[in-house]
């Protein structure tokens, strides 16, 4: 602000110079010497004057009420005692925390997770002998006591009757209870605790359609699952039938017999139960009974049996069959 004053009052000066040399040289024309020296005293001693006033050497009046103005007084503040920081504990400093921490890496791709996947199909293993069946119990037909009584089959409990069917397993008064009462074979099944369960049926429904056959043969199976929850279920194949009996009617056909048995297939792997493949065990070339092993198409004679109770020693849960292991 001081430097702004001053350039003012400069500028001031430089106008009014011509001024006052005019005022001079009129001056000097009517005064003598003296008054002509006079006047010149006077004119530079008012020009320094205002010179100094500009530069700001002489003081004002703003600068002298500033430098009069005392400097505030200092209060008194109460003396606050300084609290040691506490000290930095080493287990928790920020370059120890980023030390312990483990070092960034990628994600690992896991392998894709694998599902046991239940397998009916039973492999040709090392015979057993008859103590294998145990505790085993046979449900089914006049065919199952065929093998009965002609296999040579020693161990065992059967539940097999003339003309048995899905449906009158849990229904037929058939099998004499431990109370001296008539009761079905899923009561009789019941006062007993299997390890196997096998199930020959199917010949006296071959009338019904497959899928209908195979819903109520489902049914029977859970319904064997309640009572011997954990017995190995084994679903046996239907037999193959004679050439003559196959050809003569086609609800013996042989694609009739097949789609039975591909039925029979597929249920035991949705319940998780073992598939006996009788059929191919016992059926020629053709895919029937052999010429001569059959009393009347259906049936088989006494030497057939024992092919079919060696097979049956061949084929068993071993528990390596249990499930296979795949890829989900």
């Amino acid at each position: 602000m001081h430097k702004r004053r001053g350039f003012l009052i400069i500028k001031m000066l430089v106008d009014i110079i011509p001024v006052i040399t005019l005022i001079e040289d009129k001056a000097m024309r009517r005064f003598d010497g003296l008054c002509k020296s006079v006047l010149r005293y006077i004119f530079f001693a008012s020009f320094f004057a205002l010179l100094l006033a500009a530069s700001g050497c002489v003081p004002n009046e703003d600068n002298a009420a500033q430098s009069e103005i005392p400097p505030p007084p200092t209060a008194s503040l109460p003396v606050v005692e300084e609290t040691p920081a506490p000290e930095a504990s080493s287990e928790n400093t920020p370059r120890e925390q980023d030390a312990e921490e483990p070092a960034w890496s990628a994600p690992t791709t896991e392998p894709p997770a694998q599902t046991a996947v239940f397998s009916p199909d039973l492999d040709e293993s090392e015979p057993v002998g008859d103590e294998f069946f145990q505790d085993a119990a046979f449900i089914g037909n006049s065919l199952l006591d065929g093998f009965r009584l002609h296999s040579g089959i020693t161990c065992g409990d059967f539940y097999a009757y003339t003309s048995m069917t899905v449906m009158g397993v849990d229904v037929k008064q058939v099998v004499e209870l431990s109370n001296g009462k008539k009761g079905t074979i899923l009561q009789g099944m019941a006062q007993k605790e299997y390890g196997k369960v096998y199930i020959l049926l199917g010949i006296n429904e071959i009338y019904m359609e497959p899928d209908e056959f195979s819903l109520h043969y489902g049914k029977l199976v859970e319904k064997v699952k309640e009572i011997q929850p954990e017995a190995d279920i084994y679903i046996m194949s239907l037999t193959p039938l004679g050439k003559e009996k196959s050809e003569g009617s086609d609800m013996y056909s042989l694609e009739r017999l097949r789609s039975y048995n591909e039925a029979l297939y597929n249920l035991a792997k949705e319940k998780e139960c073992y598939y006996l493949d009788i059929y191919s065990a016992l059926a020629d070339d053709e895919g029937f009974l052999p010429k001569g092993d059959s009393t009347d198409g259906v049936h088989l004679v006494p030497d057939y049996y024992r092919v079919w109770l060696n097979y049956m020693k061949c084929h068993y849960a071993s528990g390596e069959e249990e499930a296979q292991l795949q890829d989900s």
